[in-house]
């Protein structure tokens, strides 16, 4: 309705301030349309900050074991195709011992060049390193190679397994793949079982050169026995794996469980509706501007 007569400039002046109230209110819905954010600061998110805090922290760390989830699962599965490896090439060295004991072929089967070349194929999965090139089985020394693959392994008590041939250290490497969650990411290169198959590859050699059929059937149980414990190592390393690919599913299932609750996330539906309802009401104030506008001096003073 028309405005034609004012006694004040009270009317005036309410309906300027309250457009521009209005008009601020279109301006947050649309930073909130635009952006799908209820508020760009703290302010704005009415009691939820400690929530929208907590909320912002735990994706964080999840996002940081994702990362660290991805780099371990990575080194164990390459370190138990490692160990598998290592188990194959040890039971043909095993078959190769089983074959020297035959004294009907021992003579034709170039043992000493086929033992080394099972030991060369060993240390070169030995050697092996994860992706960021760190030892495999170094311990610790994660920067250079654990074995001379040139050297063949020689004990100082032959028959007695020892770590002659190893250069890393005994130090194993954990990681945390979620909250209170270590594990064990390594296995040291003096491990029982390595010692046992490399002091088998020692005391094979020394039973085919001295002709000692006893020897070599000691040689031959201690490279079943070497082979049993690395078996057993594998077995906990895929353990491992399994674990890490467990803690990273619920990672995985407790963010998407946090990203939809959306703390500040904005109703766009509800927004809609309120930003229509604010352009109705300043398009009415707007007429009723413009009316006033259109009063005289006499009509204000009336």
């Amino acid at each position: 309705m028309p405005v034609d007569n004012v006694s004040s400039a009270l009317l005036y002046q309410s309906t300027i301030g309250y457009s521009v109230g209005v008009q601020d209110q279109i301006v947050k819905i649309d930073q909130q349309l635009s952006s799908g954010a209820k508020s760009q600061d703290f302010k704005g998110l009415n009691g939820q900050v400690d929530a929208y805090v907590s909320m912002q922290n735990d994706l964080t760390a999840a996002a940081t074991y994702t990362t660290v989830n991805s780099q371990v699962s990575a080194r164990l599965n390459t370190t138990s195709q490692a160990l598998g490896q290592m188990i194959t090439i040890a039971g043909n060295a095993k078959n190769l011992m089983l074959q020297a004991r035959n004294t009907s072929t021992s003579a034709s089967l170039a043992f000493d060049q086929q033992m080394m070349g099972y030991f060369q194929q060993i240390a070169g999965q030995f050697n092996g390193v994860d992706g960021n090139g760190n030892s495999l089985f170094g311990g610790t020394q994660t920067d250079r190679p654990p074995i001379d693959p040139t050297v063949y392994p020689s004990n100082t008590v032959t028959g007695t397994p020892d770590a002659n041939y190893y250069k890393g250290n005994s130090g194993t490497i954990t990681a945390t793949i979620a909250d209170n969650q270590n594990i064990t990411t390594n296995v040291p290169g003096n491990d029982q079982g390595f010692q046992q198959i490399f002091a088998a590859f020692d005391m094979a050699k020394k039973a085919f050169d001295s002709g000692d059929n006893t020897m070599m059937g000691n040689a031959e149980a201690m490279m079943q026995s070497g082979v049993a414990r690395i078996t057993t190592v594998q077995t906990t390393i895929d353990a491992n794996a399994a674990q890490v690919q467990q803690e990273q599913s619920i990672s995985d299932a407790h963010t998407t469980y946090l990203k939809g609750l959306n703390i500040n996330g904005a109703d766009i539906v509800a927004l809609s509706t309120q930003l229509a309802t604010y352009q109705g009401i300043l398009q009415a104030s707007f007429q009723a501007f413009a009316s006033l506008q259109k009063l005289g001096l006499s009509q204000y003073l009336a």
